[in-house]
C-alpha cells in the first residue's frame, strides 16, 4: 500500500524511515518549520519497515477553494501509511510547535489531511485502478509542547481511541522528540 502514493506523488513529498541504532527497529524523522522558532526535528521509533510519510502540508490544491468556510483550508502536516503483516495502517499526525493551537484548529487541519488522503485514494482508484488505502484504519495525532494545553491524560492508555479527528490523541513533544510508533495506532 506505502508504494501506490508514492507512484502518484512527487518524490520530495515522501520519504521512507531509516534503520534504526539498534540495526532492527526503523524510524522517521519527521521536521517542521517554526516561523517565530525555527526547524524542529521529531522521531518516530518502531516504525514498519515498509512505510512511507507524506508531507502532506505542501499541498497546493486547497488554494482552489473558498476561505469563507472556516477551517476549509487548513491541513495536517503528515500522513503515514504502513502496511505490516497485511494490516494496513494510516497515521495522520499534526506536529504543533510554539505557541499551542486551540482544538479546533488542530481538528480543521486534521479533517484538511484526511481530504487529502480521500483525494489521493480517489487517483489512485480511477488513474491507477489500484486499491489506495482500502481496509485501512486511520489513526489521527497532534504532537504538541508539553504544558501547552497538553494533556497526558490520554496518551498511551490501550482504551483510547483515535480513530476520528474530533477525537485525536495528544502526545506531548519533550526534548527528547521520540515517540514509539505503537503507541499512536491504536
Amino acid at each position: 500500500m506505502p508504494k501506490v502514493f508514492e507512484e502518484i506523488l512527487e518524490e520530495k513529498n515522501c520519504f521512507r524511515p531509516d534503520k534504526g541504532k539498534d540495526g532492527n527497529s526503523f524510524v522517521l524523522r519527521l521536521s517542521d518549520k517554526h516561523p517565530d522558532r525555527g526547524c524542529y526535528d521529531f522521531y518516530l521509533t518502531n516504525v514498519p519497515e515498509n512505510t512511507v510519510a507524506i508531507k502532506i502540508d505542501s499541498f497546493d490544491g486547497r488554494k482552489f477553494f473558498s476561505e469563507k468556510i472556516e477551517g476549509l483550508r487548513k491541513c495536517a502536516d503528515f500522513i503515514i501509511v504502513s502496511e505490516q503483516y497485511g494490516q494496513r495502517k494510516i497515521l495522520i499526525l499534526e506536529l504543533t510547535a510554539g505557541d499551542a493551537k486551540s482544538n479546533k484548529t488542530i481538528v480543521w487541519q486534521l479533517k484538511g489531511a484526511r481530504s487529502v488522503l480521500d483525494y489521493c485514494d480517489s487517483l489512485i482508484s480511477h488513474f491507477l485502478r489500484k486499491q489506495g488505502r482500502r481496509n485501512a484504519d486511520i489513526f489521527y495525532v497532534a504532537i504538541r509542547p508539553f504544558g501547552s494545553g497538553c494533556k497526558r491524560k490520554n496518551a498511551y492508555k490501550k482504551d483510547f481511541q483515535n480513530k476520528a479527528p474530533e477525537k485525536f490523541l495528544t502526545v506531548p513533544y519533550t526534548k527528547r522528540g521520540r515517540v514509539n510508533y505503537n503507541h499512536l495506532i491504536h
